[in-house]
């Protein structure tokens, strides 16, 4: 979407990219590593003004094994509920209803989570977000159990990743489950290290 946190974008881009680039080197029977962007818009421009092409519309979301929402630029609480009325932000949560529904694996980071939230398609479950939108997280959202100290919480209604550069944990955690090699090596050539909690 419009206005999206770009670093979060670029760094999952980069980071599955590189991993799909040393997969057929390590092991060609790792499946396929295929990344697109879904936009609202044919090119959408981050919140830092960087122009994205979308590989995707938001009816294409089905096709997809996982689809991760990315943080909306927001610095609190306020700002962020506001987002969540955009008109491409509600789109963006039907859109992921209607994936959800048809068996596509959901992801979100920092306050992605809030669209996911917002959607009703993290209740009964666990999940994080940017430990400074806990408070707010947890008043609006009392269905959803907020874990503010894990970096990443997997759950069976989604993966949510806490703060802007959780994206880059969210994707190795992503690696992680279709070969935790690949991952290992993909986070050892970036020097990138896993970070297991926000508490710090």
């Amino acid at each position: 979407m419009d206005g999206c946190f770009g670093v979060g974008v670029v760094s999952m881009l980069d980071l599955l990219q590189t991993a799909e680039a040393l997969r057929e080197e390590m092991d060609p029977a790792i499946p396929p590593i295929e990344v697109g962007v879904v936009g609202t818009r044919p090119r959408v421009t981050t919140g830092s003004g960087v122009m994205l092409q979308t590989t995707a519309g938001l009816g294409d979301l089905s096709d997809f094994d996982v689809v991760v929402v990315c943080a909306l630029k927001t610095f609190n609480v306020p700002d962020t509920l506001a987002a969540l009325e955009r008109p491409d932000v509600r789109r963006l949560m039907g859109a992921t209803t209607v994936a959800a529904e048809q068996g596509v694996r959901l992801a979100a980071a920092c306050t992605g989570s809030f669209a996911l939230a917002e959607a009703g398609l993290l209740d009964g479950g666990r999940a994080t977000t940017s430990w400074w939108l806990g408070p707010g997280f947890r008043a609006r959202y009392p269905a959803v159990q907020l874990d503010l100290d894990a970096m990443v919480v997997s759950d069976e209604r989604a993966i949510t990743a806490g703060a802007a550069f959780g994206h880059v944990d969210l994707a190795l955690k992503l690696l992680r489950q279709g070969s935790p090699a690949l991952a290992d090596l993909d986070s050892r050539l970036l020097l990138v290290e896993d970070r297991p909690s926000q508490s710090a």
